[in-house]
């Protein structure tokens, strides 16, 4: 409400950028592994910019500055909040876009 209240986003295209962005996603793959999968490092740099105007947390979650000193960035590391090995890593890949696509088509089809 505050970003269209502001103006920075009209609520069509907030909601737009919600289901086909994150909302999506959050269909197939929990918030902690999608960290993970985007890089606790990313994570760090897009959320120390944003949790200024986006959320009453000011800093990032001590948790992902230990994360990153211990070199835990998530997928591309190995580990992050959950270990990976590279087996796993693919099967997750494949199951994901599998998922995705499940989704978009039953989407499709009702709309």
């Amino acid at each position: 409400m505050d970003l269209v209240e502001r103006g920075v986003i009209e609520p069509e295209d907030i909601d737009t950028c919600v289901s086909w962005g994150i909302g999506y996603k959050l269909a197939v793959i929990g918030p902690m592994a999608l960290l993970d999968m985007a890089g606790m490092d990313i994570y760090h740099s897009v959320s120390s910019f944003l949790n200024e105007d986006l959320a009453d947390r000011k800093d990032v979650a001590p948790l992902v500055a230990r994360q990153i000193a211990d070199g835990k960035l998530g997928i591309k590391s190995g580990e992050g909040i959950y270990a990976y090995t590279p087996e796993r890593i693919a099967e997750l890949q494949r199951e994901r876009a599998r998922k995705l696509v499940a989704i978009r088509r039953i989407i499709e089809e009702d709309g």
